[in-house]
């Protein structure tokens, strides 16, 4: 048999070369979001990446995430205290963490992954096991530690160092890395003022209750308005210059909860939430209170006082006035 020249040089390569030789590709677009980068705090890990472009993640291959616990800076991994439920892993399909003893042993599942931890060198190996579906060529690979798994945070920050790479590899024949920052303090306290604010308004400043008759009962009314920002709430009182009266002849001050018609008798009635009291009162030279509310904020809360009066054929005729004076106060 004659052999050409081309295909001898082929033969020569042939022999020279070894049987299914891997060469390793470069990973993209790596990056680590971590929860902390405080020195001394648990951080939480998502570790993403694209695999090379032909390469695909496949049974019995193995990718690695070097945390460099044996380094003076890097990362403290609690292995011996790490859960399944501390990691995740997609590679395009949510894969299934079975264990974190690194054994495949038993597992058969198409998206069965077991995750070993080395505690002295916080190298974190994740191994597909023998049944797996390889994942797509050119992978999109997230790779989740802590709390973003759903699990707890395993990994503390060491020493406050930038450029801190953390290595991406294994047998899968891609390898790669990214880079953190660790800092002194990783959080900015932002503090704010609100002031007290308080609004009162009366709807009027003056009450008629006209003439006043034994057959009626003679009524007025105004609102009382409070709004505040009051972590506390407000209340709001009432009192008076003295009966009313022209000169030394006065309308008796209501008794028993009711102006009545027929009786010598004047007070005031309350209608709105934050009234104080549902009965008929009477008005005493000592604050009382007519309106109130204990919890804020407070929003044009609104209440109406109604002045009442009614007299008997006895009452003598004049001119019947006083002054009452309303005071809104807010607890901050």
């Amino acid at each position: 048999m004659k052999l050409t020249a081309g295909a001898t040089i082929m033969a020569l390569i042939s022999l020279l070369l070894p049987v299914n030789v891997a060469f390793a590709g470069e990973m993209e677009n790596e990056k680590d979001t971590m929860t902390r980068v405080k020195t001394g705090e648990l951080s939480s890990h998502t570790i993403v990446f694209s695999l090379s472009a032909a390469n695909t993640f496949a049974a019995n291959e193995t990718i690695t995430v070097d945390f460099n616990e044996d380094a003076a800076a890097g990362f403290t991994v609690a292995g011996a205290a790490s859960a399944v439920a501390d990691f995740g892993f997609n590679d395009g399909t949510e894969r299934t963490i079975v264990g974190v003893d690194g054994l495949c042993t038993g597992h058969v599942g198409v998206n069965d992954v077991a995750v070993a931890i080395d505690d002295a060198t916080g190298l974190v190996t994740f191994t597909a096991c023998g049944a797996y579906t390889a994942s797509g060529a050119g992978a999109v690979v997230a790779i989740e530690y802590g709390t973003a798994a759903g699990g707890t945070d395993r990994v503390t920050n060491k020493l406050a160092q930038n450029d801190l790479f953390i290595a991406i590899g294994g047998t899968n024949g891609d390898s790669g890395g990214t880079a953190v920052s660790i800092i002194a303090d990783d959080q900015v306290l932002v503090t704010a003022t609100v002031n007290p604010t308080f609004t009162f308004a009366l709807s009027a400043n003056t009450c008629a209750l006209g003439t006043l008759t034994s057959s009626s009962v003679a009524t007025c009314n105004y609102n009382v308005t409070t709004t505040t920002n009051s972590e506390d709430g407000y209340a709001t009182t009432i009192i008076e210059d003295g009966n009313l009266r022209d000169g030394s002849n006065v309308i008796t001050d209501v008794a028993d909860g009711t102006v009545t018609a027929g009786a010598t008798e004047y007070g005031i009635g309350l209608t709105g939430t934050d009234r104080s009291f549902v009965n008929e009162r009477a008005i005493t030279g000592a604050p009382q209170t007519i309106a109130a509310d204990t919890s804020g904020p407070i929003s044009a809360q609104q209440v109406t006082v109604t002045h009442k009066a009614s007299i008997t054929s006895a009452v003598l005729a004049g001119a019947y006035s006083h002054t009452v004076t309303l005071v809104s106060t807010g607890t901050f």
